[in-house]
Order: structure tokens, then sequence, then C-alpha cells
């Protein structure tokens, strides 16, 4: 569940769950348009040129595609609306910048020793949560010492051995095993700060969850389940003069067309779009001018794939894997069911990443997978039969119509079973499924993505992060940990690619696409991409769960 340009961890993310939680980034700069690959919808649609000084005061309703079950960091399965919510709440210790290297945010800086087993982060000085209590490095510890600790989020601190404060404003974290890209774990949902004496008290858990005090812009005022959580402006935020708003509303309408609609009739002024369908329709709406639209095209992606539980029938036999892998057309899915606006995967990069391997993973194939089908029949005396999970949206069923009808074509039947978002986050989180389509990745270093590829594999039954439970958990593991134990970028794509090549042949995950998101917003809202590397003029990278610290309405 993060805040790279999909990065969503623990979604989501980190976001993590069915054909669900595509999000996007917006802008208000002055910028030309960028092309995206061929097939899919180019990056920046339309911004106005001047839109003049920014303006104090107002209020903005932003429309967000789901609810979420918490927010407290180290407990709440954050899926990507949650990280939306956070922005404004929270802060992060670091942030990405438009390079996806981690810049200090909450964090002035960090400093590691030689072999990257100790790392010395230290605290902003002069800010506070929205009750007052000062952020120091007790804090900090606090905050991160619970996510070490949660049930959810440890197998993300698995390298580390401590966590304390040793000065004022001085963390120091030591690790049982190099770790080079420490973090960019806190660019996540472990990097965001909450109030120590909630997140330190399990006995305040369900508060913390309902009610939650950062050090953010806005500070929490109420939240109605799946209606909507308001902020409002927090006058002593540390970064000066801001925010802008005064009041923020995050709506929750979970409909496409729906929420598209709430747009249309003012009762939004910007939202998240995740369908194809309705990207293409804004896409025209805002080269006429009637909107502003930024699409996340041309940054690296959250991934559309199926996720295998390999600790359950059928999928604990690779023959099954196989099937899929051979018989899904990823250009007919990519194609019919996201009207080629989402251009086809075969890995969690895109190919304009360093880190793209195309190596091991079968090329569609009907007539092979039809093969394997024969074979998996006379094995097991019976054709393979499953069921997948996904969530109650109409244009998600259609997409997973359409790939069950491929499965059809060569005999294999799988049942289409609808679960709200929430719930169908905690079945692959406990392993109570047997395929599931999932959004993740996305983040500009693989390493975001440890926890779900190389951490332990638990029985299904068993809280785990290692949602499709592969048993060959570790010989992914080991080319991460090559990756952890340097700095040397070359290594590290090479690390990377062989972690790749081990999923390939394991084949825990069926790919199909690359998301592409939006936000639409009306004319009148600016500011979403002007967020900055604190106290410098350096952009942080375009977010699909933007900052609001910056964001203003012209009045």
């Amino acid at each position: 569940m993060s805040n790279s340009s999909r990065t969503r961890w623990w979604v989501p993310a980190a976001a993590i769950v069915v054909l669900a939680a595509l999000l996007a980034s917006c802008s208000s700069g002055s910028q030309k348009e960028a092309a995206g690959p061929t097939g899919t919808v180019g990056q920046l649609k339309r911004v106005q040129e001047d839109a003049g000084p920014p303006q104090a005061g107002g209020s903005l309703a932003y429309c967000n595609g789901g609810e979420v079950e918490g927010y407290n960091p180290t407990q709440g399965r954050w899926v990507t609306p949650a990280y939306t919510v956070a922005n404004a709440i929270y802060d992060p210790l670091f942030a990405y910048d438009e390079q996806g290297n981690p810049q200090p945010y909450l964090a002035e800086s960090a400093e590691h020793n030689a072999d990257f087993t100790e790392w010395k982060i230290k605290v902003r000085q002069g800010v506070t949560f929205h009750n007052g209590t000062p952020l120091n490095a007790e804090a900090v510890a606090v905050n991160l010492n619970a996510g070490k600790n949660s049930g959810l989020t440890a197998a993300a601190f698995e390298p580390v051995q401590s966590i304390t404060a040793t000065g004022p404003f001085e963390v120091t974290v030591k690790m049982k095993t190099p770790w080079s890209t420490f973090l960019h774990l806190l660019t996540a949902q472990p990097g965001y700060m909450e109030e120590p004496s909630l997140v330190g008290d399990p006995s305040r858990l369900e508060e913390s969850n309902r009610r939650p005090i950062g050090t953010g812009p806005f500070q929490f005022v109420e939240w109605v389940p799946n209606s909507y959580l308001r902020v409002r402006k927090y006058d002593n935020y540390w970064r000066k003069d801001r925010p802008y708003l005064n009041q923020i509303d995050f709506k929750v309408i979970v409909d496409f067309q729906a929420r598209a609609q709430s747009l249309e009739t003012g009762q939004c002024d910007a939202m998240e779009m995740a369908d194809a369908a309705q990207i293409k329709r804004f896409q025209a709406e805002a080269d006429a001018g009637n909107y502003q639209m930024y699409t996340d095209a041309g940054v690296e992606v959250q991934e559309i794939f199926i996720t295998l539980n390999l600790d359950r029938e059928p999928f604990n036999d690779p023959l099954a894997r196989q099937i899929l892998a051979y018989g899904i057309d990823t250009e007919r899915v990519c194609g019919e069911g996201f009207l080629g606006v989402f251009p086809p995967a075969r890995g969690p990069f895109d190919k304009s990443s360093p880190y793209f391997d195309d190596t091991g993973y079968p090329t569609y194939d009907p007539a092979k997978a039809a093969e394997l089908h024969e074979e998996y029949k006379a094995k097991h005396g019976k054709p393979l039969e499953f069921e997948s999970i996904i969530p109650p949206v109409n244009e998600y069923q259609q997409v997973a119509q359409l790939i069950a009808q491929m499965g059809e074509e060569i005999g294999v039947k799988s049942t289409i079973k609808t679960v709200e978002l929430a719930a169908l986050t905690g079945q692959l989180v406990g392993g109570q499924y047997q395929a599931s389509g999932t959004i993740l990745f996305g983040s500009p270093s693989l390493d975001r993505e440890y926890v779900f590829i190389a951490s332990e594999s638990k029985p299904s039954g068993q809280l785990s992060l290692n949602f499709a439970r592969n048993p060959n958990w570790r010989k992914v593991k080991e080319w991460m940990d090559k990756a952890r134990a340097t700095d040397d970028k070359q290594q590290q794509i090479e690390a990377y690619k062989k972690a790749q090549q081990q999923l390939n042949e394991d084949l825990p995950y069926i790919w199909l696409c690359h998301s592409r998101s939006s936000i639409v917003f009306r004319n009148n809202v600016h500011g979403f991409l002007d967020a900055t590397v604190p106290g410098t003029d350096q952009l942080l990278q375009q977010s699909i769960t933007p900052f609001f610290y910056q964001v203003w309405v012209k009045r």
C-alpha cells in the first residue's frame, strides 16, 4: 500500500484487490500532452495554462471509488482510496520524486552505514500532530515499532532488528541483513505517522482507525462509512501558509457511471476514474475544454492480473497454472475488456522500465493450453474448475466473463463470485480463495513489492501478504535480498530480473494488462501536480493518490 505513480502499498498497494482501486493523478501546471504507448490514453489531456495566483479558502468535494476499513497505518488494510484520504490527514516520512527516488518529507534526512545494516533518520523539527503532540524521534519510533509488530505489516519489517530513538530528533534502525532500499518502505503505509498515543495503545485501535490524528494539512472531522469522510484545515500545519482549502469531503461512489454523473451535476469537484470507457469519454470532454483530466500513461503503473492461491486446489498443481497462462489472450482482454486503453502486460513492469524482463512468461497458445488441459484431466480425472472472486462492479464482471469464456473454449470452467471490496481484501490476506483478479505492483522499484512476492508463504487460513502463497518464495527472496545488499543500480536490475524469471516459472500470477487511470476535475480546481519536496522546488512524482496541501479552488 504507497505514494508512487501506482504504488499502493497494502493495496494497494498496496490496493491489492480485484480489478479495483485503479486511480490516477491530477494536474494544474502548464504542461504539454505526453503521448502514451500505442493504443493507450495519453498523460495530460488538458490543464489551464494561466490560473493566476492560488486563492485561500473554499472547499473541495473529491469522489473516491471505494471505502476502506480504517485509517490506522499499522492496522488498516489500505487500498488506494485510503491513501488518497491519508495524504490529507497524514504525512509520510518519505515521498517519491519525479525520478522515483525517495525524498525526505516528514523526515529531514537519512544516512546509512557501509553495508546498509544501520540507518539514521533525522526527524523534521517544528511539526505537531493535530492534538498538539509534537513530532519527534520517540513518536516516529513508536509508529515504526507498531508497524514492525503488527500482524498485518510485520512481514515488511522482517529485516529490521531494532528501532530506537537515539536523540530528540534522531531514529536509528538496525537491520539483521543489509537493506539498501529501506527508504522505499517509508514512502508507503508504514511511513505514515499517526499520533503516538493512538498507534501505540492496542486499546485505542478502534479510535485510531475511526478518528485518525496525523500531522497532515487537514484534520479529521467526521466519517460516515460508505458515504463521506470530512476533514478541515489544520491551522498549525508545518508547511507555512498551507493548506489553501478550508475543507475536503471525500465521498464514496463505487459505481463508475454514478461517479461521473456526480461530477457533471456538481456534487463532486474532482473524481478518480479507472473505467476504460469513462476514461475515453472524459478524454474527449477534456479536449473540448469542459473538464481537466490527467492519466497515468507514461509512468510506472499498477498491473492487472489474476492471483492464484498455490496453497489450495486446483492451483497447487503447476499444470493448472500453465493452462491459464497459455490459454488467456491478453491482447483480447485488454482490447475488448478495456477498449485498448490498457496495454497488455507480461510482468510487473512496463517495457520502458529498466527492470522490465520479458523472458520465461508463456505466450498465448490455445493449442498448448488445450494439450496441457488434456494432461490435467488424465491426472485428476476431471477438467480444471475453479472459483474467481471479483468486486460487484459491472465493468469488472464483464472482463471476468470474457476470461471465463476463453477458458470454456478449452473446457475449463470458472465460476465468478462477487465480493465487496473490504471482504475481498480479507479473503486474499487469509488465503480463502482459489483465484482473484488483482491490481498491484506499479512501484518504481520491485523492492516495494518484496512483502508480496518474497515474504514467508503461510498456509491458507493464516494472515499473509504473500497472497499467492508461492512455495518457492525463498528462491524469489534470494534474488530480492541480493538487490537489497547493494546500491549499484545495474546489480539491482539483474537481481530483479532473476526474481521475475522465478515468478514466471512458478506462475503465481497470470498477467493481463497494465492499468490506466485518471483523475477528472472541474476547471476551477488547481494545484494537484504542484506538490514539492519540502524546502525545495523539486516536484514530487505525479501520484495517483495526490497530496492536498497545495490544492486550491478558484472562486
